[in-house]
């Protein structure tokens, strides 16, 4: 049985958000515990990065963009690893200027579920936030969280202090942001994940994206061609 590159991209994020969730039945997320160090935590950022690097070789694989100079350089790389191999440098040079990524908010939604309303500060903050996981693509800069987790793959017990919360956290919502704003994925995510409105069974214009951790709202109009299918025709 085949099984869809795009589906498949889509487990790796909804496997990391399911551990980001566990660890949080024992370490809360409200501000306190931004800092808070783990093995949990290294290993998670490990997996995190990883998939961030599968997921945006998938996205190069979108035919639309197949004329793109710099999407091209990567699949030349893909095609050719044994000579070269592509880095976070090469995909900021090739989506950035394509999704505005330095520019993409992800919503983190309230986790006050947590607490019992009796609970008193610091555990009454408001723990609704907003992250932009790859602003530093406006500087030409590799993202924190991404400097992390390669300094962490190269000297975990040297950085263990740096496999914390919030640069858990910020690697996760890197790695929803790059499933929910590429176009491919779209009709594999639809309705549980992306929202928006399919026009005569042929135009598809997003509005927001949203799992159990964040929320994704497209601030401009996109539109796509929707691929027919027996599912579509049933809208």
């Amino acid at each position: 049985m085949s099984y869809s590159k795009t589906r498949l991209s889509w487990d790796f994020y909804r496997t990391a958000e399911s551990y980001f969730f566990d660890f949080l039945e024992y370490v809360p997320l409200v501000k306190a515990h931004e800092s808070v160090v783990s093995p949990k935590l290294l290993t998670l950022i490990f997996q995190i990065g990883s998939y961030v690097d599968t997921t945006f070789k998938h996205m190069a694989q979108n035919i639309k963009l197949s004329t793109d100079p710099n999407v091209q350089s990567i699949l030349t790389k893909l095609t050719e690893s044994h000579k070269d191999y592509v880095t976070i440098a090469d995909c900021r040079r090739a989506f950035e200027p394509i999704y505005q990524l330095s520019k993409r908010e992800v919503i983190v939604k309230s986790q006050s579920f947590f607490f019992p309303t009796s609970t008193r500060p610091p555990f009454r903050e408001v723990l609704y936030t907003t992250l932009v996981p790859f602003s530093e693509f406006a500087k030409n800069n590799r993202p924190n969280w991404w400097k992390t987790y390669t300094e962490l793959k190269h000297y975990s017990i040297e950085r263990i202090e740096d496999a914390t919360m919030k640069n858990t956290l910020e690697a996760l919502a890197g790695l929803f942001i790059l499933n929910v704003i590429d176009e491919q994925n779209w009709p594999e995510l639809a309705w549980d994940v992306v929202e928006g409105t399919l026009y005569n069974n042929q135009i598809f214009e997003p509005k927001y994206a949203s799992t159990k951790l964040f929320r994704f709202e497209w601030k401009e109009k996109v539109q796509t061609e929707w691929p027919q299918t027996d599912e579509t025709m049933n809208v």
